[in-house]
């Protein structure tokens, strides 16, 4: 506050001279001008930031720390600012900020907000640290929350306290309902009712709780209640009048409190003690009336009751004693009588005893008399002189004193003789040798004290033994004259030691603000002028007595130049161990291992701090580790592979999905996340293959070795449309052919019009032969995979027009539905097939190789129908072979470590690397995020090259020093 004030002093005082001042005696304290504006300014947004977040008491707490904000505010806001402000801009000199009056106002209200919860926040603290229970504290910190409604963080203590206490009356009230322990219960309810809770607990407890309560409640009273019956009946018959009459009160009490709810034997039992103790009272009461009576007239008679009235009185208590049966007590008998006969034998003596006391009355006062007076005045004068010489002494008065002592010794010597005068004259005379030493000791001190102003330097310890000695006003008034002198002498001192010291630093500040443009690309001519400026900036201190603001403003400078130098040395040093980073990039463990090396050995390099970072963030390095070793693990659904069965195809997809199924919500936001998620699926159908022990083809291949298991002739009936299926290879003249399923074999005479050589083995038989053949080679050596197999054995079926239409349709169905499930390429090539021939449902159980079979005609006719709408199989085939071909094709990448960023002294960010090439996209950077609540997440962010010579990439918000650059490498 002395600096402010010396500030606006000096610029008060030089507006007065305005004419004769120039830029040499302006200049500095604009500067200082300004930068007091601009501190204050600072604190005053700083508190009302506070304020505004809803934490005012922070905010005075803040603006009461020295110097005071606001007595600063109005030091600096002083009447002469405008015209200042006016002749600073004319010198062409830096002006002061206008001041936050707003805020100043804003931070002044809030004082009146926060001062009346000054002893509650005593009262919270005291509570906090006495750990006090919750049922103490939480009204306290209610009553703070409703005096300071917009303090967010009052409002959430309030809540995190409700919601414990609240947690432990939920167990306290089952632990008394359970115990039925009335005086806690009825404490608990209590608290619940007595406070505004933000969560009240539920209904149903209270309720249990307030149900509980009232029972036990009146379960004790009535038990208290027939405990007292039972006093009282004992009472009545001992015949204890006064126990008896405490007991009736007590009845009527509880009765009161249980709303009169009492049992009628228990009612009825009562009711006779209850009449004798009436009775009793009564009793009692006329009993304790005539005693009173009796006592008043003993008063009476003592206090000199004439004997007329003392007689009528008597005669009252008579009758009143022989109506109660009771007797007057003889020791008032006796008195009545006594004085009734001293009143008479008095009234004839009086008159003579008058006669003689009066004479000797007046000898014996007479001769006293004059004795007395006498003494009692030198007492008299003794009392004054020693009380008034006792009020000088404790007023140290001394002069006053010293004056009435010489009055009064020309009135009388012998008066101070008196011991009690003689013992406050000698203490007196004590207190004035002591206090003219003292005087003269101040005298001594303060003059040194002024002799030593002369040099400049005053002499501190004669100046705290003048203060010591200082008790009359004329000399506190003489020593803070002094004091103020000094304190000019300080200030003034003070004054051009900050303008010297500022003087220095301004002259250091304008070379450092020069180099400032070269920092981060500094050369060693450039190092070698900071350590000169540091040798300079630290030579200032050397500079004594300057004001705290331009001190702390020299510490500040000698910290930056400090700190810059450090950091150039560091730099320099760590150049080649740097190196180390490229080399160990590839390997997270032994990059971290180099990072915690570099960030000790190199501390003050703000580089330190992101490698820092970057070891805290070492679980998503983790991660990538993991999504490499799954993705080197993706199954290939290629090829033959040498020795490769279904199961074994199938158990590595198995094993693959299980990993997957673990890992999978650790990439959430990994870029190639949803590229492995498409696969999935077809791993899936990859996994179906082998379900149950190769069940899929097993199935069909039974279902073929049926068909194929009897050699059959085909010979087509054009004219009737039918087909007849033929045991025997045809011959001339009659032939059998099967008439039923179950093999009834029936005779046909096939025209002469028909070539036999015409006839060929029956489609089923050699579609099952093929379809045998193709289903034991599928993933073999020789063989087809399992999309191909389908396609050829779909394509032969669909194509084939002598094929019954009936068994097709079956077929066609149940091959696409068994090889899709195997494959998820054959279910969405053949999808629209499985889709129309799912449209009608064909009764599977006909006897479709009986030619004369109604019904199965009827079903083939149907089943015809269906098959014209079936796309082409070069189509469908088309369509699965293109889909197995992108699902080959698909890659999936793993994120490979190809180098590091690092910032040059131009400002840009390279990847460093051993590389000589990098592509221009596909690069990133990983971060760990981590939410205001939840699990902590792995954030990638693309960046790329921009100068592939240099290397030179892209800034993104998340790249630190160190920070490893990740490259997508093809897997798949």
């Amino acid at each position: 506050m002395s600096d402010y004030q010396t500030i606006v002093e000096n610029i008060r005082s030089l507006i007065a001279h305005y004419g004769s001042m120039g830029n040499e005696q302006l200049e500095p304290l604009a500067e200082s001008y300004a930068l007091a504006c601009k501190d204050v300014n600072s604190r005053l947004l700083r508190c009302s930031q506070l304020i505004r977040s809803g934490n005012p008491s922070e905010a005075v707490r803040l603006a009461d720390i020295e110097p005071d904000l606001l007595e600063s505010y109005a030091l600096l806001d002083f009447p002469e600012r405008q015209q200042w402000s006016e002749i600073v801009r004319s010198h062409h000199l830096p002006a002061a900020s206008p001041l936050f009056e707003e805020l100043a106002r804003e931070i002044n209200d809030a004082y009146t907000t926060v001062n009346p919860l000054m002893p509650l926040l005593k009262k919270h603290r005291l509570l906090a640290l006495a750990r006090a229970p919750l049922s103490q504290r939480i009204p306290v910190l209610r009553e703070i929350v409703l005096m300071e409604p917009d303090n967010l963080g009052w409002k959430s203590d309030l809540d995190a306290y409700e919601k414990t206490r609240f947690r432990d009356i939920e167990k306290e009230i089952s632990e008394a309902i359970a115990a039925k322990n009335i005086p806690q219960m009825s404490a608990l309810v209590h608290e619940l009712d007595s406070q505004n809770w933000t969560v009240k607990p539920p209904e149903k407890l209270i309720a249990a709780l307030r149900q509980t309560l009232k029972t036990e409640s009146q379960r004790g009273a009535l038990v208290e209640l027939r405990q007292t019956a039972d006093k009282l009946a004992h009472a009545v018959q001992t015949e204890n009048a006064e126990l008896a009459i405490k007991l009736a009160d007590r009845w009527y009490t509880q009765v009161k409190q249980l709303g009169g709810n009492v049992p009628i034997d228990l009612n009825v039992e009562v009711q006779t003690p209850l009449l004798w103790v009436e009775e009793q009272r009564q009793h009692r009461d006329r009993v304790r009336d005539f005693e009173g009576q009796l006592d008043a007239f003993r008063n009476a008679i003592q206090s000199g009751l004439d004997s007329e009235k003392m007689a009528e009185r008597y005669a009252a208590i008579e009758a009143i004693s022989e109506e109660m049966g009771r007797t007057i007590p003889e020791s008032i008998t006796n008195l009545y009588r006594s004085r009734m006969e001293s009143n008479l034998v008095r009234g004839t003596r009086r008159f003579r005893v008058f006669l003689v006391v009066l004479i000797l009355l007046g000898l014996t006062l007479a001769s006293g008399m004059i004795l007395g007076i006498v003494h009692a005045r030198n007492q008299a004068e003794i009392r004054k002189v020693a009380t008034t010489l006792q009020g000088y002494l404790d007023r140290k008065d001394f002069e006053t004193a010293s004056q009435y002592v010489e009055e009064q010794k020309k009135k009388s010597e012998r008066i101070f003789d008196a011991p009690a005068v003689a013992d406050v004259y000698a203490e007196l005379r004590t207190a004035i040798d002591r206090e003219q030493e003292r005087q003269i000791l101040f005298r001594s001190a303060i003059e040194k004290v002024r002799e030593t102003l002369k040099s400049g330097t005053p002499d501190q310890f004669e100046l705290s033994k003048a203060e010591s000695r200082a008790e009359t006003d004329s000399e506190k008034f003489e020593l803070k004259s002094v004091k103020d002198e000094i304190r000019n002498l300080q200030t003034e001192q003070q004054r051009r030691n900050d303008l010297a010291l500022q003087k220095e630093l301004d002259t250091i500040s304008v070379s450092v603000n020069r180099l400032t443009p070269q920092k981060g690309r500094e050369t060693d001519a450039v190092l070698l002028q900071l350590e000169e400026l540091l040798q300079k900036a630290l030579e200032t201190r050397k500079l004594e007595g300057a004001g705290s603001t331009v001190l702390n403003s020299r510490d500040l400078l000698i910290g930056q130049l400090e700190q810059w130098v450090g950091e150039i040395k560091q730099r320099k040093e760590s150049k080649g161990d740097i190196t180390d980073l490229t080399q160990t990039v590839s390997n997270p463990d032994a990059y971290a291992r180099t990072l915690q090396n570099l960030a000790t050995k190199y501390p003050n390099l703000p580089m330190s701090r992101d490698f820092q970072t970057l070891l805290q963030e070492k679980t998503v390095w983790t991660l990538v580790t993991q999504w490499n070793e799954t993705v080197k693990k993706l199954p290939r659904d290629s090829a033959k592979q040498e020795g490769e069965t279904i199961v074994g195809k199938s158990e590595k997809v198995r094993l693959f999905l299980d990993e997957w199924n673990k890992k999978s919500q650790l990439f959430t936001n990994f870029p190639d996340k949803d590229s492995v998620e498409s696969c999935i699926p077809y791993f899936r159908a990859i996994e179906e293959r082998d379900n149950h022990g190769e069940s899929i083809l097993f199935e069909l291949e039974k279902q073929m070795l049926r068909h194929k298991s009897r050699p059959l002739w085909l010979y087509y009936a054009a004219k009737e449309d039918a087909r007849y299926y033929l045991p025997q290879k045809p011959r001339e003249g009659s032939n059998k052919y099967l008439a039923d399923k179950q093999g009834t074999e029936k005779s046909i005479r096939i025209p002469d019009s028909v070539p036999l050589t015409e006839i060929e083995e029956a489609p089923h038989v050699r579609f099952a032969k093929l379809a045998v053949e193709q289903i034991a080679q599928i993933d073999q050596p020789n063989g087809k995979s399992w999309a191909e197999t389908a396609c050829l054995l779909l394509q032969n079926l669909q194509d084939d027009p002598k094929f019954d239409p009936f068994l097709k349709f079956i077929l066609m169905r149940e091959f696409i539905t068994k090889f899709g499930a195997g494959d998820l390429s054959v279910r969405k090539g053949y999808a629209k097939h499985l889709m129309i021939l799912e449209e009608e449902e064909a009764d599977e159980t006909v006897d479709w190789i009986n030619p004369k079979s109604a019904e199965a005609a009827y079903q083939r006719k149907i089943t015809l129908a269906v098959l014209d709408r079936l796309p082409s199989s070069e189509s469908a085939a088309a369509a699965t072979r293109a889909d197995v071909q992108a699902f080959r094709s698909h890659t999936i990448s793993a994120l490979e470590r190809v180098g590091w960023a690092e910032k040059t002294s131009e400002g840009q960010w390279i990847c460093n690397t051993n590389r000589t090439t990098l592509p221009s996209e596909g690069l990133y950077i990983v971060r760990e995020t981590v939410p205001e609540e939840g699990d902590a997440t792995v954030r990638f962010e693309a960046i790329q090259i921009i100068d592939s010579d240099k290397k030179v990439i892209t800034a993104s918000p998340g790249l630190l020093f160190g920070s490893p650059i990740l490259l997508k490498v093809p897997e798949r």
